[in-house]
């Protein structure tokens, strides 16, 4: 079980699981109004491929191909998040794991890539650019600048790629 707190003393718990070349996660975020429940399927290469968020009565679903395409599992394709690989859920670090670990990096270089940003609790998404630069890597922990339209921060992740340290949002408890 890994576990975060943000700012707001708000928690997460989430559990990760490898099995067959397929990478499914299961997580709660203790939110001050409500429960949020998330989970996401990705393939070995840590490619996002389904993903489905359940706040209250209120749920959605997301279907990727792992080349760019998208849908809702209800209407078909998602044609504004074309070419976008990862998801961003708002309310978690976790995602920023998948293209950190997706990813192969070399110190100093900064990789722009589109991601389908998930709002949450309004559940709203859509297409953004977001940049990582591998800063350092010392004593199993990596430093990553992350920068995207509206906001930059550092990320700091352990020797599997997970969020340990995103300084004034996410700490790993």
């Amino acid at each position: 079980m890994i576990r975060w707190k943000n700012q707001r003393e708000e928690t997460e718990e989430l559990s990760l699981t490898e099995k067959d070349g397929c990478i499914t996660i299961q997580s709660t975020v203790h939110h001050s109004a409500t429960e949020i429940r998330y989970s996401l399927e990705l393939d070995r290469s840590w490619t996002f491929r389904k993903g489905s968020i359940r706040i209250g009565d209120r749920s959605l679903t997301l279907h990727a191909d792992g080349s760019g395409s998208w849908s809702d599992g209800e209407h078909g394709p998602i044609e504004e998040l074309t070419g976008a690989i990862d998801i961003d859920i708002s309310c978690t670090p976790f995602t920023n794991s998948l293209p950190i670990n997706r990813m192969e990096w070399v110190q100093g270089r900064t990789v722009s890539m589109d991601v389908v940003y998930l709002s949450v609790p309004d559940l709203t998404f859509r297409k953004v650019n977001q940049h990582y630069t591998l800063l350092r890597d010392s004593n199993g922990i990596r430093e990553f600048c992350y920068q995207s339209p509206t906001y930059e921060s550092s990320i700091f992740v352990d020797r599997e790629g997970l969020v340990v340290d995103y300084p004034g949002l996410f700490l790993r408890i």
